[in-house]
């Protein structure tokens, strides 16, 4: 398996996403040698959701998921026991909760090179998610 190569200083994955009337660019680090296969999208143009796709060739996969939630929606879904996604930020001032979902399972079959790169991003996402930033957006 090719050695993780380091994070960037600067992202190199972003988007928007959309929590009530204010836009949100969410952007973060993943390993030099992972970017080109990785994308990071919101569901549609107005969501609070978005994927992160591996795609090599023909072979793709969701490999994880973000989404901004309101504080008071997070707390109230976790206080009902709501399976949720884990939560990574949190900014009381400006009323959000960014949350990290990964995958479950693997998305291909085990011993391929796809399966061994998801793999080294998996093994990064903790240092990924350190990587985080999120800023007002027009």
């Amino acid at each position: 398996m090719e050695k993780i190569s380091g994070l960037p200083a600067e992202p190199n994955m972003d988007t928007v996403l959309q929590l009530g009337e204010q836009r949100y660019a969410i952007s973060f680090s993943v390993p030099d040698n992972l970017v080109e296969y990785l994308s990071f999208e919101p569901y549609s143009e107005y969501d609070n959701t978005a994927t992160i796709q591996f795609k090599k060739g023909d072979k793709v996969g969701n490999i994880g998921s973000i989404v901004l939630y309101t504080t008071s929606e997070y707390d109230d879904l976790k206080t009902q026991k709501v399976p949720l996604e884990t939560e990574v930020l949190r900014d009381e001032e400006n009323g959000y909760v960014l949350a990290y979902g990964g995958m479950q399972d693997s998305v291909f079959e085990p011993g391929t090179e796809e399966a061994d790169l998801v793999l080294q991003y998996h093994n990064a996402v903790a240092d990924v998610l350190k990587t985080i930033k999120v800023e007002k957006s027009a």
